[in-house]
C-alpha cells in the first residue's frame, strides 16, 4: 500500500467512460494515507455507495483499508455539500451481480 494517496478529481468522466464518456466539472482534490478510503470518499462524491463496488467492499472486509464511511474523518467541505451524483456506465446494474 503506498504511504500516501493523492486524487484529482478536477475534472472528472461519468457514463460511458473510460473511452466515451462526458466530462464532470468536479473541482475537487483529495489526499489519504488510506486509499482504500480515498476510493471510497470520491465514489460518494460521485453519488454512489462504496460498499456497493465490489473492490471496496472487499478491500474492507479483508481489513485492508476502511471503506465505511462512518468511520472516515473527512476534513475540508462535508460530502454531503458534494454530490454531483454522476450517471453511471450503462452496465453498471451488471457490475453489481458480484453481490
Amino acid at each position: 500500500m503506498p504511504d500516501l494517496a493523492i486524487l484529482d478529481g478536477f475534472i472528472g468522466m461519468e457514463g460511458e467512460g473510460p473511452e466515451d464518456g462526458t466530462p464532470v466539472q468536479l473541482h475537487a482534490t483529495a489526499a489519504s494515507v488510506n486509499p482504500v478510503s480515498l476510493d471510497a470518499v470520491m465514489a460518494k462524491i460521485m453519488g454512489f455507495e462504496p460498499l456497493d463496488i465490489g473492490y471496496l467492499h472487499h478491500l474492507d472486509q479483508w481489513g485492508v483499508g476502511v471503506a465505511r464511511l462512518g468511520e472516515i474523518s473527512v476534513i475540508g467541505q462535508p460530502l454531503e455539500e458534494m454530490t454531483p451524483k454522476f450517471k453511471p456506465h450503462s452496465t453498471y446494474r451488471d457490475q453489481l451481480n458480484w453481490k
